[in-house]
């Protein structure tokens, strides 16, 4: 299943609750993930995500084929827009100009 489809459900989920309980599920939910790691084995992450077939990643990623994280400027903006936007952020820290 998609994550968009599961992060709709658990929304589903909790808004299906009164204030009370969905402000104890998210607590919950935050100390939880203070317990994580993003990654456990990177080592075996990386390697697995650059074996992917590229027919799979053109499925899920956006036009830019970028791995990492994109910037959702607003709620409609296209995966494609988000990493457009994310990539322009970068070159606009980096101080990266046309040409230079």
């Amino acid at each position: 299943m998609l994550i968009k489809d599961q992060l709709q459900r658990r929304t589903d989920w909790i808004y299906s609750h009164n204030f009370e309980q969905r402000f104890a599920l998210l607590h919950n939910f935050v100390e939880s993930l203070k317990e994580k790691s993003v990654v456990t084995e990177t080592k075996d992450f990386n390697g697995d995500a650059y074996d992917l077939p590229i027919s799979f990643v053109k499925l899920i990623l956006g036009r830019a084929l970028k791995f990492s994280w994109s910037y959702f400027e607003d709620k409609s903006a296209t995966l494609d827009d988000a990493e457009k936007a994310m990539l322009d952020l970068y070159c606009e820290r980096a101080q990266i100009k046309d040409g230079h």
